[in-house]
């Protein structure tokens, strides 16, 4: 089997700009959004829970201290 020559490649006629450069389709770019807006929402979520749990817990030391209260005086 004889080598054979090798084909030129054709060479674009112009570079292109940054500006016109194609993205990459592995870019993360919108998961890293998306990853920063579900850490926001999460962590507030579970502000929001801990507040809630406080505000059970509360009431029913008060209902419990009320009971109490009324059970003995």
């Amino acid at each position: 089997m004889r080598p054979e020559r090798a084909q030129a490649f054709p060479l674009p006629a112009r570079v292109t700009s940054p500006a016109e450069t194609l993205r990459a389709a592995n870019d993360n770019e919108p998961c890293i959004q998306d990853a920063s807006a579900g850490f926001i929402v999460g962590r507030a979520l579970i502000v929001l829970t801990a507040l809630a749990t406080a505000g059970l817990v509360v009431s029913g030391i008060g209902l419990a201290g009320r009971g109490i209260w009324r059970s003995f005086f």
